[in-house]
C-alpha cells in the first residue's frame, strides 16, 4: 500500500516542503543529536554509555589474550586489510597528496609549517634559558644518546676494518700499506737494504781476515 501510494504522498509533501530539505534537515539534527551525545560520553567518566565501552573493550581485549583462534582470525583481518589494493591505493594517494601540501607549504613565504615550528624552536630556547633543571636534563640525555651512539659505530668500524682486511689478499695489502705510509716504507726499505749490504761486508771482510 504504501509503495502504491508514495508517488501521491511524495508529490503532496513536496508541495507543503520539498522532500531534499526535510531530508536535510532531518540528517542534521541527527548528526547533532550524536554530536551531542558523543560530547557528553566524552566529558562524563560515570555516563553509562562510557562505562558499557570500557567493559566490553577489557572483555575483548582479554578474550583476545586468552583466545588464539580468535588473535588469529584478527591477525588475519588486519594482513588482508594491509594488503587490500584500494587500502594501498588509498594510503599511496594520501600519502603524495600529504607529500604534495607539505612541499608547496613550505615554498610559500608565509608557511604556517615553518611558522610553527619557528615558534616551537623560540619556546624551547626560552624554557632552556629559565629553567637549570630542564637544561640539565636535556644535557644529560644527550651525553648518554653520544656514549650508547659511539659504543655501536665503535663495534661497528672495528668489524668492518676486520672483515675489510681479512678479505684483503697479500698483494693488495702491501699496495694499501704502501699508500699508507708512503715514504716512511721507502725509507724503512732503503734502511734495510743498506743494513743489510754493511753487515754483508763485514762478515766478508771477518771471513776473509780469519783466513790469514
Amino acid at each position: 500500500y504504501i509503495q502504491r501510494e508514495w508517488p501521491t504522498l511524495s508529490s503532496t509533501v513536496n508541495w507543503v516542503k520539498p522532500i531534499d530539505e526535510i531530508g536535510d534537515s532531518l540528517a542534521e539534527r541527527l548528526a547533532r543529536a550524536v554530536l551531542e551525545e558523543l560530547q557528553q560520553v566524552l566529558a562524563e567518566p560515570q555516563h553509562p554509555l562510557r562505562q558499557d565501552y570500557e567493559q566490553w573493550l577489557g572483555n575483548y581485549v582479554q578474550r583476545l589474550r586468552e583466545d588464539p583462534a580468535l588473535a588469529e582470525r584478527i591477525e588475519q583481518l588486519k594482513q588482508e586489510m594491509i594488503d587490500h589494493p584500494a587500502l594501498q591505493d588509498y594510503v599511496q594517494g594520501l600519502w603524495s597528496r600529504i607529500h604534495a601540501s607539505l612541499r608547496g607549504d613550505l615554498q610559500r613565504e608565509d608557511s604556517a609549517l615553518v611558522g610553527h615550528l619557528q615558534r616551537s624552536l623560540a619556546s624551547l630556547g626560552d624554557s632552556l634559558q629559565s629553567d637549570p633543571a630542564l637544561r640539565e636534563a636535556l644535557n644529560q640525555h644527550l651525553l648518554e644518546g653520544a656514549q650508547r651512539l659511539t659504543g655501536r659505530l665503535r663495534e661497528g668500524v672495528t668489524t668492518h676494518i676486520a672483515q675489510t682486511v681479512n678479505s684483503w689478499d697479500e698483494r693488495h695489502l702491501v699496495e694499501q700499506l704502501e699508500l699508507s705510509v708512503g715514504r716512511d716504507l721507502q725509507f724503512i726499505r732503503f734502511n734495510g737494504t743498506l743494513v743489510g749490504g754493511l753487515i754483508g761486508l763485514l762478515l766478508h771482510a771477518a771471513t776473509v781476515l780469519f783466513r790469514f
